[in-house]
């Protein structure tokens, strides 16, 4: 015999905000420049220490279906906002949880939920106008280092690095950070574009030396 138990709409809405809820609790606590990491265990592997929203997100699961649905909305909120913007996870995730918040006290008033959503996005498009207007385009050094410092939890000489790689790669650039296996902060400056993948034939090398090719004014499709 199977026993099937089936959650009614109000059991459902209240784990998905339990997910939810875990998720944006999680995350506040990393943010600003005095946040705190969150330290998650991993059964057969040493525990992580996190400051990143998104990352901390990564390593979190639910056994409740409902919750989980909730943190995956979480995390995928999250993605969006690393994959658009590079950062701001934490503060995409808490401001979510506000908004579903204060949406689903809203709808239970009586206000229409079409109704809640154009005004959600009417008043989106003011705050985003504000921040652009705001915003300082082109900061100098001690700016950058200041908010580098503040993202690396205090730490002026790598936030010195970091400020150096940004200014290195220009506008149009990509910073990408790796962890290194020496004692030593390290920057590559690559210019121009890269493909970091592998030769679809070892034929294609013309240099042994440093196994590399050099085409001349190549013609490329995309």
């Amino acid at each position: 015999m199977v026993a099937k138990v089936v959650l009614g709409e109000w059991q459902t809405e209240q784990a998905l905000g339990r997910g939810v809820d875990l998720a944006a609790d999680l995350v506040a606590t990393t943010l600003g420049p005095a946040g705190r990491a969150v330290l998650i265990e991993r059964p057969f592997a040493t525990p992580l220490l996190l400051r990143d929203g998104y990352a901390v997100l990564q390593q979190l699961e639910r056994a409740d279906p409902a919750e989980e649905m909730g943190l995956r909305a979480m995390r995928e909120l999250a993605w969006r906002t690393l994959d658009q913007v590079g950062d701001g996870t934490s503060s995409a995730v808490v401001l979510a949880r506000a908004l579903l918040r204060e949406g689903r006290r809203a709808v239970q008033a009586g206000f229409a939920a079409a109704e809640l959503q154009d005004a959600f996005d009417c008043q989106a498009s003011r705050v985003i106008a504000s921040l652009e207007a705001n915003a300082v385009a082109d900061p100098d050094q001690a700016q950058l280092e200041q908010v580098a410092a503040q993202a690396a939890g205090g730490d002026l000489p790598l936030a010195r690095r970091v400020v150096e790689a940004h200014l290195a790669a220009g506008a149009d650039g990509v910073v990408q950070v790796e962890e290194g296996r020496g004692s030593r902060d390290e920057l590559d400056v690559a210019p121009g574009l890269h493909f970091d993948q592998g030769w679809i034939s070892a034929h294609f090398v013309d240099d042994q030396e440093t196994q590399s090719v050099e085409i001349a004014n190549p013609l490329i499709i995309f």
